[in-house]
């Protein structure tokens, strides 16, 4: 080949200039915009440790940015659970006035299971809570950091807008914001129950049933706000008012039941009395 175009350079001259125009184009990246109230972005960061009481603890900031305005509600907190997590939730949402439609997750174990950013699995407490607030919880793609930029800059006068975050919530935002609900969000306990042969689980002295399928296997139940919601791996397989005041009692939906069993003592006794006519 260098006699046919008579070419005199090295064979790493070559494979440098092959290289050169075989190399992938520069990545490209859309503008991310938001509308007022649309959505806020979530995250968590290690800031080391505080000193308490004369004992240093592990620190995390907590950082909820409206990604309209670029207002934010920050809190220092000392773990990573899912009440705190809710807690901060609530919080961020008192201060703002009002719950943005979409919450967006940077992929954090406390709220999110799987980074499926078309289906993802949310952890059933946060699920429940983003419910009862009306917002759905979304999570960032993974290793995609232009998914939850907006939330890692803490300047008065944003950068990009330009703009004074307070001035843009007050003025066009915060209206913009669903209401707070009525009442409060509160997790009260969970715990691990066995479902007996009677598709019942106890749960605080009292019986609650379950569908039938699940029977042997465990369950956990969370008490949140006077109801009793049961869970098999983070899916919700029954839900009843919570029985109060009261032990030994079994609270009870016929249809847990399989067919065969799904009938009332008052029918049995209708049936009894049709085969005595005869």
């Amino acid at each position: 080949m260098q006699r046919d175009y008579n070419f005199s350079g090295s064979y790493d001259t070559v494979k440098r200039y092959v290289a050169k125009i075989k190399a992938a184009p520069p990545k490209a990246y859309m503008v991310l915009t938001s509308l007022p109230g649309e959505e806020a972005q979530v995250d968590f960061g290690y800031i080391g440790t505080i000193k308490v009481n004369n004992r240093h603890k592990k620190a995390w900031i907590f950082v909820m940015t409206l990604s309209y305005s670029r207002y934010m509600y920050v809190q220092i907190v000392f773990d990573q659970s899912v009440k705190t997590f809710i807690e901060c939730h609530k919080n961020g949402f008192k201060y703002f006035g009002g719950v943005p439609e979409t919450v967006k997750l940077d992929n954090l174990k406390a709220g999110i299971l799987e980074a499926d950013f078309c289906e993802p699995t949310v952890q059933k407490n946060y699920a429940t809570f983003a419910a009862h607030y009306g917002f759905w919880a979304q999570p960032c793609r993974v290793r995609t950091p232009t998914d939850k930029g907006k939330v890692k800059s803490n300047v008065r006068k944003h950068g990009t807008t330009k703009k004074i975050p307070q001035e843009v919530f007050n003025t066009v935002e915060k209206s913009k914001l669903q209401a707070l609900p009525s009442e409060d969000y509160v997790i009260s306990r969970s715990t691990t129950c066995l479902v007996n042969t009677n598709c019942h689980i106890c749960y605080d002295g009292n019986y609650y049933s379950v569908p039938y399928a699940y029977i042997g296997q465990k369950v956990e139940a969370i008490e949140i706000n006077n109801l009793l919601k049961v869970f098999f791996k983070e899916k919700e397989i029954a839900l009843h008012n919570l029985c109060q005041g009261k032990k030994g009692e079994y609270i009870t939906q016929n249809e847990h039941y399989p067919y065969s069993k799904n009938i009332s003592s008052k029918a049995i006794l209708s049936r009894q009395r049709e085969k005595m006519r005869f």
